[in-house]
């Protein structure tokens, strides 16, 4: 006597497995197990049909999206009946002819639909998110840390590293000055940078300070701005893709004793990088910073 056992022989379910060659994303990206919705109306003899959905897992990654069905109809409850039947001499399948599976007879038509197919895989590593921006812990510690998400958890791949990252200092690489030597705004103005200093770092508040000359006394920073009525010098800054931009920085008037302006940028913590908001114009997300002369 053969045994009742529900096999969905009509879909190819292939579970995902561990492997070095994966690539971060299978082609067709990466599906769900299809999931019956409802109940079979028979339980052997490949009698009755039922819907299946599945759903794109690949989503939340990056550049990987599904391609193929989200729906499917199949054959249900395949596994063959008892013969002769209790409710009559019918034969053991309605569609298809018994078939040895795993050791239990099964329904099989040739024809049969063999949907999915495609071998998953979990990518070396896993596939990790985005890091979330840095957050302060909070405003008496120098405690710094960062998150991000096991994308492929749900996918039983399980991501190699850490979820939370800590760092007991400025997430903010000091801010530096464009040097003659190193200097991205070589297009921008025939000026040359002044590098007598880099700007000031402090890690613990996540501050720099920038010392810009507010006179002629060393080189000839400035001269007389006629949209602006007033003296002004050369600025540069580089944000984190190289790129340079200029501006002209006003001082009260064309002092020659040697003083400095004083400017604090911000760590961004989101970028990395550092802030400081003029009137005339933003300086955002700058790695580098000089006057010229």
């Amino acid at each position: 006597m053969w045994r009742l056992q529900f096999f969905l022989i009509s879909l190819s379910i292939l579970p995902l497995v561990n492997t070095a060659t994966c690539p971060t994303c299978p082609t067709g990206g990466i599906w769900s197990d299809w999931t019956a919705v409802g109940t079979c109306a028979t339980t052997c003899g490949a009698c009755s049909t039922l819907k299946y959905t599945r759903t794109c897992l690949s989503d939340a990654l990056k550049d990987c999206k599904c391609s193929g069905p989200t729906t499917t109809t199949q054959l249900c409850g395949t596994q063959a009946c008892n013969y002769p039947r209790v409710n009559g001499p019918k034969p053991p399948c309605c569609t298809g002819t018994p078939t040895v599976i795993n050791n239990w007879y099964h329904c099989v038509n040739s024809s049969t639909s063999q949907t999915g197919g495609s071998t998953f895989c979990c990518p070396t590593g896993g596939i990790w998110g985005d890091w979330s921006a840095w957050a302060k812990k909070d405003e008496k510690s120098v405690e710094f840390t960062r998150t991000r998400s096991c994308l492929s958890g749900g996918l039983n791949c399980v991501c190699d590293g850490e979820i939370e990252e800590t760092k007991y200092a400025c997430p903010c690489a000091p801010l530096k000055t464009i040097t003659p030597e190193n200097n991205p705004c070589a297009s921008k103005t025939t000026k040359t940078p002044f590098a007598m200093r880099d700007p000031a770092y402090f890690p613990s508040t996540c501050d720099a300070t920038v010392m810009l000359e507010n006179s002629n006394f060393r080189q000839p920073f400035y001269s007389y701005n006629d949209k602006k009525g007033s003296y002004t010098c050369t600025t540069g800054f580089v944000n984190q893709a190289g790129q340079c931009q200029t501006g002209e920085f006003p001082t009260g008037d064309n002092d020659t004793s040697g003083q400095f302006w004083r400017f604090t940028f911000k760590c961004n913590l989101e970028t990395g990088a550092w802030d400081r908001k003029f009137d005339d114009y933003d300086m955002k997300g700058i790695t580098h910073i000089a006057q010229f002369f």
